[in-house]
């Protein structure tokens, strides 16, 4: 999955109002997030339906670290507060057209939404005060960077790497799921062999003679799975490095 996308499904299924205003204020709660997308990514988020979008944002909150998720809730709390102008104002447009005393559920949902946002703001500015050091960033976001590929065989180079970018989701999930979010980062060699059927015959990382750990055998199983196009009948033998770090 694409980074930018990621950032984006990360805010939103930590913080409810966000993926409210990504369906109703798209381009200013995306301008005001922070996040840059490309035009495949913006695509994306203006497709998919609200049951997909939230089934998405529940996977990668689920696959992020703690310190990750906390991060990012403020930065989404930050754009609900931004665009508690708008909904302000919105509001008071609905109890100017109430008659009568009456209100209709639109006009209530939208003073509800004014208080809540004003009460919000009230409690992040508190929090500021108390616990954030002036100059603090957002927390980092984990990554995985997939080197070039050696690639011997018979399968079409490109479909090779194009795989392996499909894929970098789920080996960087291994890493960050089962351990990795303690560390740093770190880097490792994955070799594997495809054969004439596309199947992924046998892989193994760079961890010589040392039985391989909850993280490695997390990427082997995962690479184990993967699916090429038949190239009878000559297998393939690819290498390639993963990169794992947290970045800003």
């Amino acid at each position: 999955m694409p980074v930018g996308l990621e950032q984006v499904l990360l805010m939103a299924g930590m913080e409810p109002r966000f993926a409210e205003a990504l369906r109703t204020e798209s381009v200013a709660a995306l301008a005001k997030s922070g996040v840059v997308l490309s035009d495949t990514e913006r695509a994306i988020l203006r497709t998919v339906s609200a049951e997909r979008l939230e089934h998405m944002a529940a996977r990668v909150v689920s696959s992020s670290p703690e310190p990750t998720r906390r991060a990012f809730l403020g930065r989404a709390s930050a754009v609900v507060v931004a665009l508690g102008g708008g909904v302000a104002l919105a509001a008071g447009c609905a109890a100017k057209k109430a008659d009568s005393g009456e209100t209709s559920a639109a006009q209530q949902s939208a003073l509800d939404m004014r208080s809540m946002t004003r009460s919000r703001q009230k409690e992040l500015q508190r929090r500021r005060r108390v616990q954030a050091p002036t100059g603090i960033r957002p927390g980092p976001f984990p990554q995985v960077t997939v080197g070039e590929p050696k690639i011997e065989g018979g399968l079409d180079p490109k479909i090779v790497k194009r795989k392996l970018l499909a894929t970098s989701g789920a080996v960087r999930r291994c890493w960050f799921a089962k351990g990795g979010s303690r560390s740093p980062g770190g880097k490792l060699r994955l070799d594997f062999t495809v054969d004439g059927a596309g199947k992924v015959a046998k892989a193994s990382l760079n961890t010589g003679s040392r039985k391989p750990n909850t993280i490695e055998s997390c990427i082997l199983a995962t690479a184990r799975g993967w699916r090429f196009p038949a190239s009878k009948p000559r297998p393939t033998k690819i290498q390639v490095e993963y990169t794992f770090a947290y970045r800003y």
